[in-house]
């Protein structure tokens, strides 16, 4: 088990590959990162049974830098409202 104190995502850009790498052990970022289609690498985390950290790898279209003055309705949580606690 993974205490939310210690939970992180990383996320790498590769230029010579032009590809992201990201590694998380928030389990709404992987389901979000699958439904999204990224690919899963081979490097995983399992305790007892379960995963809780996975890389994934996706080219570099997949993820673009907005400017924060031109995004409508932000809220300083905005990035964070759709995750849900595991004990929800």
């Amino acid at each position: 088990m993974i205490y939310k104190e210690e939970r992180e995502t990383i996320l790498n850009y590769d230029p010579m590959e032009q590809r992201w790498y990201a590694w998380t052990n928030i389990p709404a970022h992987i389901r979000k990162l699958d439904k999204m289609g990224w690919e899963r690498g081979t490097r995983k985390f399992i305790d007892g049974g379960v995963e809780v950290a996975v890389e994934f790898s996706a080219p570099r279209n997949a993820i673009t830098f907005r400017n924060l003055a031109k995004v409508k309705n932000l809220s300083k949580t905005a990035c964070f409202e759709d995750e849900q606690d595991e004990d929800e």
